[in-house]
């Protein structure tokens, strides 16, 4: 979903688990985006993203 977007687009996700709120960001940074914000949740194990979308490669 977001390689398909725009340069400068911003995608929000709803993170679940230990194993994806400690990938998922090293990932997004690993490609060139950047997290501009992180949302806690009341369930601990919950954590939401807002992406901001880097240059295409």
């Amino acid at each position: 979903m977001l390689e398909r977007l725009a340069e400068g687009s911003l995608l929000r996700v709803r993170l679940r688990g230990a194993e994806p709120r400690d990938s998922v960001p090293r990932m997004v940074a690993a490609q060139g985006h950047a997290i501009v914000e992180s949302i806690p949740d009341a369930d601990p194990d919950v954590l939401e993203i807002v992406i901001c979308r880097g240059p295409k490669a």
